[in-house]
């Protein structure tokens, strides 16, 4: 029996040389979740570069965030909520402009809905209109 070998030790030394099989799986799947991992951390950190610094207007009612935005310039404006995710063109002196926000940070108050967008009206450098 020294060079003989028994049912298992054959088929122990036939996975060693092809290699195992296993390891090509592990090999794929260890690529499929790095891959996933990958486009995670990537989604996580493109959501924190393109969401509005919001940071005085955490959920206020419509009335409220008018008021505090009305009679505000271009840069103002900005500099509190970021930059829209439209503008139909820059808003300066004696040009009249729209600026579009679309996430929800103000509400109805007589349905208690969050709006999802807004629209911001400037005219000759200010804002002087916002509509939901």
């Amino acid at each position: 029996m020294s060079g003989e070998f028994t049912g298992l030790e054959r088929r122990k030394r036939a996975a060693k040389q092809k290699g195992g099989g296993m390891g090509v799986i592990g090999l794929v799947l260890g690529l499929i979740v790095a891959g996933v991992v990958t486009i995670g951390v990537g989604y996580a950190v493109w959501v924190g570069v393109t969401s509005p610094p919001v940071k005085q207007f955490e959920r206020v009612s419509r009335d409220e965030f008018r008021k505090s935005l009305l009679g505000k310039s271009p840069e103002e404006v900005l500099k509190a909520l970021g930059k829209p995710a439209s503008a139909d063109e820059p808003a300066g002196e004696d040009k009249h402009a729209m600026w579009l926000y679309t996430w929800g940070k103000t509400f109805d108050p007589v349905s208690q809905t969050t709006d999802n967008s807004m629209f911001i009206y400037f005219e000759r450098g200010k804002v002087v209109n916002v509509r939901y």
